[in-house]
């Protein structure tokens, strides 16, 4: 992790590598997620549950588009204490990976024709693949904007990220589009859909150079020595308060996160305010020598 002192300045330009690696990558993955859920409205009933009536295959394969939002608060969770241990630009290359794999293997994926009920069980696997890696990479996203930022501008960083998930279901409703013009009708149900899915490797390659690139930042002695003292103080309940005062900084904590889980199930999470680092209120019970609570 990097975060700039309280009071110290973070310029556009020293941010633009970490901006672009979090933005287009998180781009990149929604993408891959939404591009799923157009298919699931128009080609995967017919190919995945052509044994069901049309109501009944279109309720069938929202019910797999549904396993891609059970599996992202997984991802999340999961990539978020795994970043917190490997480092966050790391563990965005890995939700990457995972994404893009999964949206390309759905491109080679057989239908119900050929591989019977194994085909849309095999569906569901690779959905709730797509959604815990963009479940890691949108949470892992905003992190990295936020740690490497300062705090006078924390909220204009981490907005970045965010303007990701418009271009990405852009991107993906244009090659939907693109692909059912070229391939019209029949065509685009045997062939013309996968198109898009193996259009994700490209994706991939493009999101790893981006992403690779900030790694070479580690050179800067500065970046380097706020890496090293950063990745010893965890952004951990745990290791705000001693244990005389733990059970005042968990209360406030764990119902915020409940609250907004529920609230904000519609994808947007208020991070800000899970977050101690961009939390600035004290917890006047809590003698933390000087931690946000």
């Amino acid at each position: 992790m990097a975060t700039v002192p309280e009071g110290g300045h973070t310029s556009v330009r020293s941010m633009l590598p970490i901006l672009s690696a979090s933005t287009i990558g998180t781009a990149i993955e929604w993408y891959d997620f939404f591009l799923y859920g157009f298919l699931a409205a128009t080609v995967f009933p017919k190919v995945f549950f052509p044994t069901l009536d049309p109501v009944a295959g279109t309720i069938a394969s929202f019910t797999t588009n549904f396993v891609g939002f059970l599996a992202r608060p997984i991802g999340g969770a999961f990539f978020g204490w795994f970043g917190d241990r490997v480092g966050r630009k790391s563990t965005l290359i890995a939700t990457l990976l995972l994404m893009g794999i999964a949206t390309a293997l759905m491109g080679f994926l057989p239908g119900y024709a050929q591989i019977g009920l194994a085909a849309p069980i095999l569906l569901s696997i690779l959905r709730f693949l797509q959604g815990a890696g963009v479940g890691g990479e949108w949470g892992g996203s905003v992190l990295l904007s936020l740690e490497y930022g300062d705090d006078r501008r924390r909220g204009f960083w981490t907005s970045w990220p965010q303007t990701g998930v418009p271009v990405g279901l852009a991107l993906a409703a244009i090659a939907v589009l693109a692909f059912q013009a070229i391939f019209p009708g029949a065509a685009f149900e045997s062939i013309g859909w996968r198109i898009p899915f193996f259009l994700s490797v490209v994706l991939i390659f493009v999101g790893l150079y981006i992403r690779l690139r900030p790694l070479l930042w580690c050179e800067d002695a500065e970046v380097e020595l706020r890496l090293t003292v950063h990745r010893s103080h965890r952004y951990s309940p745990l290791q705000f308060c001693d244990d005389a005062n733990l059970q005042c900084h968990l209360r406030p904590h764990w119902t915020q996160a409940v609250v907004y889980d529920w609230l904000c199930a519609d994808g947007n999470l208020g991070l800000p305010l899970l977050h101690p680092a961009a939390n600035e209120d004290r917890c006047d019970c809590c003698r933390c020598d000087g931690a946000l609570c």
